[in-house]
């Protein structure tokens, strides 16, 4: 991972940083939450946007859908791990 380099950049320079909430949603804020008072420390004007992932609707301490979603026959909505006569079709 390349580090931000936050105190080389232009302050006049405008960047928007977004953080995204996935099946780990606290990751998402904390790692936002993190880069945010850097940035302001630096002299720079923050706004940070918090986007979901797609995953949000999973609890982070549930087993992970691709092991659980074919052994249970659970549907979990995502489209490989659908069994294919519980997916949704338009026909």
């Amino acid at each position: 991972m390349t580090p931000l380099k936050i105190a080389k950049s232009d302050e006049q320079q405008q960047q928007q940083l977004l953080s995204t909430l996935d099946d780990w949603i606290l990751d998402g804020v904390a790692n936002g939450s993190n880069v945010w008072p850097q940035l302001i420390n630096s002299g720079h004007h923050v706004e940070i946007d918090f986007v979901t992932g797609c995953h949000l609707i999973y609890v982070p301490y549930y087993p992970h859908s691709t092991g659980t979603s074919r052994l249970r026959g659970l549907p979990m909505r995502r489209g490989s791990s659908m069994r294919r006569d519980r997916a949704h079709s338009d026909t």
